[in-house]
């Protein structure tokens, strides 16, 4: 599953119940986020962090909110085989 998420106002949860195969969230890059994960996953990318065979509860991320204008707080329970979290640049942003 990918989720291609935008700009949040204010402190956004997303919570993933249920094991899978592979999830990719996609954030504006300056965008803070923190991970809770119960169950464990085989990989783990969020930003520059690469891990292999994360088990029980992992804690990943900006709990404070980066400049105070938006977060996400995503909460996974089950575990997954491979996860990535990243920040990409806006869909309409051109680079000359």
């Amino acid at each position: 599953m990918e989720l291609r998420l935008g700009r949040p106002e204010g402190i956004v949860p997303i919570q993933i119940i249920g094991g899978m195969e592979c999830l990719r969230i996609a954030r504006p890059k300056d965008v803070p986020v923190s991970i809770r994960m119960f169950g464990g996953a085989e990989s783990v990318h969020a930003d520059n962090l690469r891990l292999d065979s994360v088990g029980g509860i992992f804690r990943y991320g900006d709990v404070k909110g980066g400049d105070g204008t938006g977060r996400f707080e995503v909460q996974v329970i089950g575990g997954v085989e491979n996860f990535e979290v990243a920040g990409s640049e806006p869909a309409h942003s051109q680079v000359a």
